[in-house]
């Protein structure tokens, strides 16, 4: 209303986005993207940030990236006073696995930061190469049916052979979207 009562001509996203305000232009430039010819699969970007930031998801999170299957077959998450965190576990007496799948384009996709978040980066998703495996109440057990394998770990890494819960969780000072995303919860 200020930039119109000053005399800019602003009666759509396009005249935001070409204002001079950086906020009115970068609010215009989200509304274009919303409703208008790119191709946004909202819904993916979403829950899987909502996944990998420790909210409810109805999507199973999997991984391109070997080493990162392993942090996960040879970690256990547990919660303390200290908040969450990842205990190494090994190959837990030969226990932990790693699930192979076969990558369905139609069912499965890559994270890709999408510029509706604009300044905000996700490291997390980008980090832990993560493909999502979509789902709802009528296909809970999807993945299942792109199971190809099962490894059973029956080895040990060394230390600096893999990787730690800072290389793929990095911390709110390196991660724009968990420090606006902690700083917007409180």
């Amino acid at each position: 209303k200020e930039r119109v009562d000053h005399g800019e001509w602003i009666h759509s996203a396009q005249d935001m986005e070409d204002s001079d305000d950086p906020l009115l232009s970068q609010f215009g430039r989200v509304c274009l993207d919303l409703r208008m010819g790119m191709d946004h699969n909202l819904s993916d970007i979403l829950n899987t940030l909502l996944q990998h930031y420790g909210l409810v998801s109805p999507y199973l999170d999997l991984t391109s990236n070997l080493r990162v299957a392993l942090f996960f077959a040879s970690h256990k998450f547990f919660q303390d006073a200290g908040g969450a965190n990842y205990a190494h576990v090994g190959s837990n007496n030969s226990e932990s696995i790693l699930y192979l799948f076969k990558h369905d384009k139609t069912e499965m996709s890559e994270y890709m930061h999408d510029r509706v978040l604009h300044n905000l980066t996700p490291l997390r998703p980008e980090r832990q190469a993560c493909v999502i495996c979509r789902s709802s109440p009528y296909a809970l057990n999807l993945a299942g049916l792109f199971l190809v394998g099962a490894i059973r770990i029956d080895f040990e890494l060394t230390a600096n052979e893999r990787l730690s819960a800072q290389d793929i969780f990095p911390s709110s000072e390196d991660d724009t979207f968990l420090g606006a995303l902690i700083a917007n919860c409180r």
